[in-house]
């Protein structure tokens, strides 16, 4: 057997191989590709990619603040702009921003409410089986 200084490690299985290794004693992987050469640092130093369960539930978490903040900001628009007023009658009139503060109120309220009660629970429960049939993957 032959000892080597450099080590290296293997792509697939990740354990400790000979860095001219041409193929890894545990598991049997073929190096002589460009596809599968062997790592230069353990896979646990190596940067991760996040799961697509956290991106996921990263995006319905996302879904939930975008109107909740267009809600947020119609409601300092009407507080802080002076002559601005809504009612519910008449709806949004005197500043000018009419539309656009209706819109925001309207739509944050609106939007904010659907993600919280359908697109994050959805999300949510997508992201946990994506992770669960990560974990039984590896």
């Amino acid at each position: 057997m032959r000892t080597h200084r450099i080590m290296a490690y293997c792509p697939n299985c990740h354990v400790s191989i000979a860095r001219d290794a041409e193929d890894c004693d545990v598991c049997g992987t073929s190096f002589g590709s460009d596809t599968w050469l062997p790592l230069d640092t353990p896979p646990s130093q190596q940067r991760r990619h996040p799961l697509m369960a956290t991106l996921v539930f990263r995006a319905g978490v996302l879904a939930v603040l975008l109107p909740l903040a267009g809600l947020v900001l119609g409601l300092l628009i009407v507080a802080l702009v002076p002559g601005c007023g809504c009612d519910d009658v008449l709806g949004c009139h005197g500043c000018g921003a009419d539309g656009v503060t209706t819109f925001l109120l309207r739509g944050g309220h609106d939007g904010g409410m659907l993600a919280i009660l359908f697109i994050f629970p959805l999300a949510a429960l997508l992201a946990g089986a994506l992770s669960w049939w990560a974990r039984r993957q590896r």
